[in-house]
């Protein structure tokens, strides 16, 4: 176990699995640590040497007394880089909260990031996106959370998936170190996602950017994905037509995202 001391007593827990350049890999909701890990492309596990840490209240990390940010989700992130020995990286972020977490990184610290992938991602609480986040919340603090489930099962599949029983929906929160069994914890993350504002800040962004989306999310698509992009100097802006928020709940979709971020990445 590697742990990294931050504000005071809190740990986090990081792994680093690998060899090459250092990638830093910020998933959404939920655990790519231990046998998570697995989770993370093959490709960018074979190509790089992957950094991955736990979110406040999951696995090894510490909880928060109140809300996260994505600015002390990305301080936690550079703990675990420091700790590592790990000066220069690539981040990939994904599912909206990674994204969110790497204009942070990248624009903050643009000495030390080398390129970033924001996936699903938006730059500011846009009022209909806030809505949607802001109900989400509501239906994880105050009911069940296989009925938490449900309503983001509508936002991140497409109907055909769903009428034919053909998956499962969101199946990913599931253990009890992770956010089906920590409530707190993922309300906190929840609440990273509705305060991220990075508009003031996506101008000082200087490393190669892909930004990339597909093109039927409810929660993190085209329309978001374009601003985010407008707003960062000579982003590359990737929009995976007929794919919903889970990319692999469509047919090729995760193989379509795969070329895309492998492409970008330089990954043979």
């Amino acid at each position: 176990m590697t742990q990294v001391q931050v504000d005071g007593d809190r740990q986090v827990y990081y792994e680093v699995h690998g060899e090459g350049e250092a990638l830093l890999y910020v998933g959404g909701w939920g655990l790519f640590t231990g046998e998570r890990f697995t989770n993370i492309a093959a490709d960018w596990r074979a190509a790089f040497r992957v950094v991955a840490a736990d979110y406040p209240g999951l696995g090894g990390t510490s909880p928060l007394d109140g809300p996260a940010t994505s600015d002390l989700l990305a301080a936690d992130a550079l703990a675990a880089l420091d700790d590592a020995g790990i000066e220069t990286f690539h981040v990939v972020g994904e599912g909206g909260l990674g994204a969110a977490v790497a204009q942070v990184l990248a624009a903050g610290h643009p000495e030390r990031v080398s390129s970033a992938v924001m996936t699903s991602g938006w730059a500011w609480p846009e009022p209909y996106h806030d809505v949607q986040l802001r109900a989400m919340r509501a239906m994880r603090e105050k009911a069940d959370f296989d009925d938490f489930r449900m309503l983001t099962a509508f936002l991140s599949y497409l109907p055909e998936y769903i009428n034919e029983g053909t998956g499962p929906l969101v199946r990913s929160y599931d253990g009890e170190d992770n956010v089906a069994s920590r409530r707190e914890a993922h309300l906190a993350l929840i609440d990273a996602n509705i305060t991220h504002d990075a508009r003031d800040v996506l101008g000082a962004i200087t490393c190669p950017c892909l930004v990339i989306c597909g093109g039927e999310d409810l929660l993190g698509g085209p329309r978001l994905a374009r601003d985010l992009a407008d707003r960062i100097d000579g982003a590359e802006l990737v929009v995976l037509e007929g794919v919903p928020h889970v990319f692999s709940s469509v047919p090729g979709g995760q193989q379509r995202y795969l070329d895309a971020v492998n492409r970008f990445l330089r990954i043979a």
